[in-house]
């Protein structure tokens, strides 16, 4: 996992977390959708299919991302297996509908 990172910047982490931690970050993205933050914005332009929806800084606002954060195996995961501090300077929730026409 160090080395895909190190590499791509990014993990796949499959079969990691129970069900009900998927089911827990769920409800924080159809909360932060319902209720999006002063950091939000809605990039899809009107008429467009779709939505391309992002909203920065949201864990210390939306319990579901914290409790994620801090007590699904995902800190352990990231302390463990990249050696990092336990710390999170700045979240950022991102959802792109299948439908969302090239607008970027």
């Amino acid at each position: 996992d160090i080395t895909a990172f190190e590499q791509d910047g990014v993990v796949c982490l499959r079969q990691r977390f129970a069900s009900h931690w998927l089911e827990t970050l769920a409800a924080g993205f159809e909360k932060n959708l319902v209720d999006p933050g002063p950091n939000s914005s809605q990039l899809t332009p009107e008429g467009n299919p779709g939505g391309y929806f992002d909203d920065f800084l949201v864990w210390h606002r939306i319990h579901e991302y914290r409790d994620f954060i801090f007590e699904s195996p995902a800190a352990e995961m990231n302390v463990d297996s990249f050696a990092l501090e336990r710390r999170v300077s700045m979240t950022i929730f991102v959802t792109d509908e299948p439908s969302v026409a090239a607008t970027r």
